[in-house]
């Protein structure tokens, strides 16, 4: 057995045991950091990761899938977007005449506004 393999309750978690073909439900584990900052993870051995740091205590470790640059598509990519004439009537009508805001939307734009928007005195 590796050293990474030993879960840190063993066999025995929060004063209750448990047979070894089942091992331990705890599915957090304690690992020191070299003086590298390393750490073995099981089950990410040559893995691309995603690190995210959370606050200053706590880090979330995701694995990722690299697509090629060239492999990328977005849908913007598929235009120019074909409209029938009444639907293209119908757009230049509401950019001319918009419809007024609803409550909800009202509400989002003072939200945004006091979280993004920059006072210059």
């Amino acid at each position: 057995m590796h050293k990474w393999e030993i879960p840190t309750c063993l066999q025995h978690c929060n004063g209750v045991s448990y047979p070894p073909e089942e091992g331990c439900p705890v599915k957090e584990v304690i690992r020191t950091a070299d003086s590298k900052g390393r750490i073995a993870l099981p089950g990410f051995a040559n893995a691309t990761l995603i690190v995210e740091k959370v606050d200053e205590t706590e880090y979330r470790i995701r694995k990722a899938v690299v697509i090629p640059e060239k492999d990328l598509h977005f849908p913007e990519e598929e235009g120019p977007l074909e409209l029938s004439e009444r639907d293209a009537l119908k757009f230049l009508e509401l950019l001319d005449k918009p419809p007024a805001p609803t409550k909800a939307a009202r509400q989002a734009a003072q939200e945004f506004m006091k979280k993004y928007a920059q006072v210059d005195h």
